[in-house]
């Protein structure tokens, strides 16, 4: 199939004038909305997927493709992880990075060659890679076997860039959502970046699955938190 017709057969300027104010600096893209997207990538997945993931990319909408043929395909894990390995250095913004990391659904097996990249990429230093890590380690990897390796990744790395600092937050968030005691003790161990602090105590604030007197008490916390650093002197 003929990729960037189906794209330019789907463009929304009004949409893409709308996605360039979320997702700043993307160059060439058409304004497709992720469903159909997704159904664009359908189409690949039933046909020759290699021969797309092998191809150039010329705009946004085909950055968001190849991520979710990557997600998606059914080749082996090696395979996966070739693709997977020369994608994720590429990314740039943060929907590419976010829509790549869904649900990928491996047996457990195979699930361990992705944990151990991501481990990989919160030591590479770079800004998406990291945040890829943080991403896909809350979308894939939140559960008791995971928990606590996942609080200790976010505590303990760091990046100044915006979009690390973001995506470790919302992991926190999600984190405290479903161990709220064992990520609160993390939270205030005294280990965390003052700023993913108060960005992951606002993303908890904001959830609606969070009770008010939780809200409330991580919002004290953190207030005195704050007021016990050399910042704030």
């Amino acid at each position: 199939m003929d990729v960037l017709a189906e794209i330019v057969g789907n463009a929304d300027p009004a949409y893409d004038a709308f996605n360039r104010r979320l997702v700043p600096g993307i160059g060439t893209s058409y304004g497709v909305r992720v469903p159909v997207l997704r159904r664009i990538a359908g189409s690949i997945l039933a046909d020759d997927w290699g021969s797309f993931l092998e191809s150039e990319r010329t705009c946004f909408e085909e950055d968001l493709l190849h991520g979710i043929v990557i997600a998606e395909c059914t080749a082996d894990m090696d395979t996966r992880m070739m693709h997977l390995r020369r994608f994720v250095p590429t990314i740039d913004n943060w929907a590419v990075c976010d829509i790549t990391c869904g649900k990928w659904n491996l047996p457990e097996e195979e699930a361990t060659v992705l944990w151990d990249y991501c481990e990989e990429l919160l030591d590479s230093g770079e800004e998406f890679p990291m945040r890829f890590a943080a991403v896909m380690m809350m979308s894939n990897f939140l559960d008791d076997s995971h928990a606590r390796a996942i609080l200790e990744h976010m505590v303990t790395r760091y990046h100044p860039g915006y979009y690390y600092r973001m995506g470790a937050a919302w992991c926190i968030s999600y984190c405290y959502a479903k161990y709220p005691a064992m990520t609160e003790r993390c939270m205030f161990s005294g280990r965390m970046d003052e700023d993913v602090l108060r960005r992951s105590v606002r993303k908890i604030r904001e959830s609606r699955r969070i009770d008010r007197e939780s809200k409330d008490r991580l919002k004290e916390r953190l207030e005195q938190t704050l007021s016990r650093s050399p910042r704030s002197s």
